[in-house]
């Protein structure tokens, strides 16, 4: 390495203060900071920083090429980025005050300017145009680092990204027919263009619904239709189109919800292709439209015993295929609703004694509630009930009405236990009389968490505040939502209460090492991680009245409406969905191996682009809960 002044020979080359990093400066200070640059020259394969290292100098490429390499025997390809003229390393590091995760190697003969680690700090402090510039770099580091685990750990050759738009994804123009074609030439043109399915159009070219070799058995073969009939009579009408430019995990979600096994893609009104499960995820022994059917057509809690073990083996499936964490979370508990619907069904429909006169809804609680199940979940679930006549349930009917529901709903505890929910340890279940209850003992119970935010009542609320309705009257669930909404942001202590517990424990991050673990040197990704960002969520929720219950859109809407960049908003669901995605194959691998499931992980184990993403991540952490720090309670929410 040859280092010069603060000046260069080459008058080719492009001057410090005209890159991008000094575009929020004024002239002057641009050209005060970049006087404080030195030149240095540096020959091919030298090594300018090594992992673990703590930076002493921000590196601005003038001319040649540097690169940025992983660590691992895990990584196929070590070279995460190449750096040319105007790239600069490693910032990232300089302003979090941290050591760098990779390997800086000069890959050819380079020139760069140089700062060092002192003048680096003390221009933080002197510009505030530097200062934003490298805040806002630091923010969006958890993204491009979502973009590079993803790219270097989906190796499939015949991965599709659920990000993609279906446009994307489409292979083939589909097989369309008039709704008045002949079910028997819809069938020839199926077997000579060796599809599954053909969708009826309009003459416009806009869908009317599907017919597949499927329907030929279930709706023309069974009942004894002639093929000489018009297929509008037979085609499947429950098709929900999506345009071009929904993404896949929106057509997966489809699929799971409805039972499809395709979904008709439209561009202004017409069809313009069909997509897939295939096309989605390459070849399943179970995929999702055949799991969901299943369960809806379930006549057996045996039935429904075995679906719940293919939902889990899709899980894993989807987990190795690399779909992303909020993608895989949807999917497990959309699928999971339905099982828990079917059960519910089967269960009640066998029920003798049922009165009508009272309706109930079923609640699905925490994870369950919030749509961010994992590959192992115990149940957290509860009723509300209420009379159909009298808006609730008389006083000497309440007992007997809550006797019925106990015994429908501890047998369905039990049947979901049996299908791999696991009975909840601190009996917050349906099943449980203290969760069993009227609209109106519902409403005084949460006004007492509300009013007396005691410990016990705190713990509640990170439970109780995330109901969803399930089954049942959904009625009686917006009810109880606005009411608790309308009471929880106008009482000031309680706010302040749940910010203090949301701040309680902090991301385990040390000073002097990277991470702070347990006795076992392991780290908690549930308790130390994701519950930072769901505790958070929570509290936007309450002081915002935000209705969705889902720990991303609670994020974007609280923060939005404290007039946070999406940016910063971002580096948080990012952060989120990794911590999650971690957790995920945590599990996946624990189960594989037949060990018992937990949410740890000894953070020496990890390869050094998961050390990495799992550092930034527990930062975004810290700046979120610094932004719930500073926020002040008042009239209305923050």
């Amino acid at each position: 390495m040859i280092v010069d002044d603060n000046t260069d020979t080459d008058d080719s080359l492009q001057k410090p203060h005209q890159f991008s990093m000094f575009q929020g400066l004024g002239l002057k200070d641009r050209q005060h900071l970049a006087e404080r640059f030195a030149t240095i020259h540096c020959p091919r394969g030298e090594v300018l920083l090594r992992p673990g290292q703590l930076p002493d100098y921000l590196y601005l490429v003038a001319k040649g090429r540097a690169v940025v390499e992983a660590v691992g025997s895990s990584i196929r390809n070590p070279v995460l980025a190449e750096l040319g003229p105007g790239d600069f390393f490693p910032m990232e590091a300089l302003f979090q005050e941290r050591a760098v995760f990779s390997t800086f190697r000069v890959s050819e003969d380079a020139i760069f300017y140089r700062l060092s680690a002192g003048a680096f700090r003390q221009a933080l402090q002197e510009f505030p145009g530097f200062h934003h510039y490298c805040e806002t770099r630091s923010e969006n580091l958890v993204d491009q680092s979502r973009k590079l685990y993803t790219s270097h750990l989906t190796t499939r050759p015949d991965y599709q990204s659920l990000d993609s738009p279906l446009m994307v994804i489409l292979r083939e123009k589909p097989v369309t027919h008039g709704p008045d074609a002949p079910v028997r030439q819809v069938l020839q043109d199926i077997a000579s263009g060796q599809v599954e399915v053909s969708v009826i159009v309009t003459e416009k070219q806009a869908p009317l619904g599907l017919f597949s070799l499927t329907d030929l058995l279930h709706r023309v073969a069974l009942p004894g239709y002639s093929l000489d009939a018009p297929v509008e009579r037979v085609m499947n009408r429950d098709i929900t189109p999506l345009p071009g430019k929904a993404l896949g995990s929106q057509a997966a979600l489809e699929m799971a919800r409805h039972g499809l096994q395709h979904v008709v893609v439209i561009d202004e009104g017409k069809v313009i292709g069909l997509v897939g499960e295939r096309d989605l995820f390459g070849l399943q022994r179970v995929g999702l439209a055949q799991i969901a059917n299943t369960i809806q057509q379930a006549s057996s809690i045996e039935k429904l015993v075995q679906c719940s073990e293919d939902v889990r083996y899709l899980s894993h499936n989807l987990l190795d295929q690399g779909v992303r964490s909020e993608q895989l979370t949807q999917i497990i508990s959309t699928l999971n609703d339905q099982l828990t619907e079917r059960i519910l069904h089967l269960v009640i429909s066998k029920a003798t004694g049922r009165s009508e006169d009272f309706s109930f809804c079923w609640l699905a609680l925490g994870s369950e509630g919030r749509h961010e199940q994992t590959l192992s979940s115990d149940q957290d679930n509860a009723i509300i009930f209420q009379s159909r006549q009298s808006g609730d349930v008389e006083p000497g009917a309440v007992e007997k009405t809550r006797s019925l529901l106990l015994r429908l709903a501890r047998e369905c505890n039990t049947v979901l236990d049996q299908c791999g929910f696991s009975l909840c340890k601190g009996e917050i279940m349906a099943g449980n009389p203290e969760w069993c209850l009227s609209l109106s003992e519902w409403e005084k119970r949460f006004e007492e968490w509300i009013a007396t935010p005691d410990p016990k009542a705190l713990l509640h609320s990170t439970i109780f505040f995330d109901f969803r309705p399930l089954y049942g009257d959904e009625t009686l669930a917006a009810k109880l939502r606005s009411r608790v909404a309308t009471s929880a942001r106008n009482n000031h202590r309680f706010l302040h209460l749940m910010v203090e517990n949301a701040l309680e424990r902090s991301p385990p991050l040390g000073v002097l090492r990277d991470f702070v673990t347990d006795s076992e040197k392991m780290i908690d990704l549930k308790l130390s991680g994701i519950t930072l960002f769901v505790d958070a969520a929570r509290v936007f929720s309450l002081a915002y009245g935000i209705t969705d219950s889902g720990t991303r859109q609670r994020l974007r809407l609280g923060g939005r409406k404290k007039k946070i960049s999406d940016k910063e908003i971002d580096a948080w669901n990012e952060a989120f969905d990794f911590l999650q995605l971690l957790r995920l194959r945590r599990q996946h691998a624990q189960l594989i191996q037949g060990k018992p499931v937990n949410n740890k992980v000894d953070p020496s184990t990890l390869n050094e682009l998961d050390r990495r993403f799992l550092i930034e991540s527990l930062r975004q952490a810290g700046k979120l809960q610094k932004r719930l720090q500073s926020f002040k309670i008042r009239e209305g929410g923050f």
